[in-house]
């Protein structure tokens, strides 16, 4: 999955996409980017760069175009080979205005969160919405048997101001009560076949009520099942899209931190523990941003367009969408 720049992009955006353009350039030794595909071109119609054995750079020809990805920060700039000279122009102007031009760029994060001040993100369909993650013992996989450790949720109220709860395992109950009474949207990535489910079993509900809280859940797992096909890891979405990550590395490593808080019950655990999952929902909600912001995203060189419309519908759990179903909640 590539965030999928045209020129005009690459000028008001930041990213890191000439910097790395230029290096290869130097590495190549070629002063224009006309001279570098000539001398790629003629034996290859791709070449992928690699440091440490990970991609960071690759550079394809198509019958008309030209394809430059940064792999490492997945920004993907298909041009006409007509462009060609407009693309170096714009790369030179980097060349001797690099610092000053950062200076003036946005990130996606900044973007999306000038967005929000504007309202733009206040209602969703015109009704309120929070964003929650769970974190469990994750020691089995069925979702009768997790064991709820703790809980983040971000609530956006109708004015558009977001506060985040921590809730434990005593204000659990209250939680659930809550999230039953919601008149809004709840949203998570795989909320509808996991968060859901395990938070009303441990509070000792019933199928009924996991039924209401899919009734007015947008899955953005579910949605993006139903855009591309594929099963993807919220962590990688993230980083291609917005360019944040988790904040644990694997699944090792998030299930030791716990077991050091259990076995020794030092606060210092604890706050990492929470910052973990507090991170992953500030994730998911500059992800619920991107998607309604951009409405659109780029997958296996395909352009993947919606309207809100279609994000309502298609975020929610279908009977096609079963054989889909995740069954635990680490999605590194």
């Amino acid at each position: 999955m590539y965030k999928k720049f045209s020129l005009e992009d690459l000028t008001t955006i930041q990213n890191n996409f000439f910097w790395r353009l230029h290096k290869i350039l130097e590495k190549e030794r070629c002063q224009t980017l006309k001279e570098y595909c000539k001398i790629l071109f003629t034996d290859w119609n791709e070449i992928m760069y690699f440091y440490r054995g990970n991609p960071i750079f690759s550079c394809k020809q198509t019958t008309k175009n030209y394809i430059f990805t940064d792999e490492e920060d997945s920004i993907q700039v298909p041009i006409p080979k007509e462009d060609l000279p407009k693309l170096h122009g714009i790369y030179k102007r980097f060349y001797m205005q690099w610092w000053h031009k950062r200076s003036n760029q946005k990130s996606i994060e900044e973007i999306l969160m000038e967005a929000y001040k504007e309202k733009e993100f206040a209602t969703i369909g015109n009704k309120p919405y929070l964003v929650y993650d769970i974190e469990t013992n994750a020691d089995v996989f069925d979702v009768k048997q997790q064991k709820f450790l703790l809980a983040y949720a971000a609530i956006v109220d109708n004015d558009g101001s977001i506060t985040y709860k921590y809730i434990d395992q005593d204000w659990l109950q209250d939680f659930a009560k809550f999230m039953l009474e919601f008149d809004g949207h709840i949203i998570w990535y795989n909320n509808i076949y996991f968060d859901n489910p395990v938070v009303i079993h441990n509070i000792k509900g019933t199928q009924e009520q996991i039924d209401i809280l899919n009734q007015k859940s947008l899955d953005l797992f579910v949605f993006l099942n139903h855009l591309t096909g594929k099963k993807l890891w919220l962590n990688k979405v993230a980083w291609s899209l917005i360019g944040i990550e988790k904040t644990l590395s694997s699944w090792l490593e998030w299930s030791e931190l716990w077991k050091k808080y259990e076995a020794t019950w030092q606060k210092r655990y604890l706050e990492k523990f929470k910052e973990y999952c507090k991170n992953d929902v500030k994730m998911t909600v500059l992800l619920l941003y991107f998607l309604l912001y951009y409405k659109k995203i780029f997958f296996d060189n395909k352009e993947l367009s919606f309207d809100i419309k279609e994000f309502l519908k298609n975020a929610k759990h279908t009977q096609e969408q079963e054989e889909a179903t995740f069954t635990d909640n680490a999605m590194f």
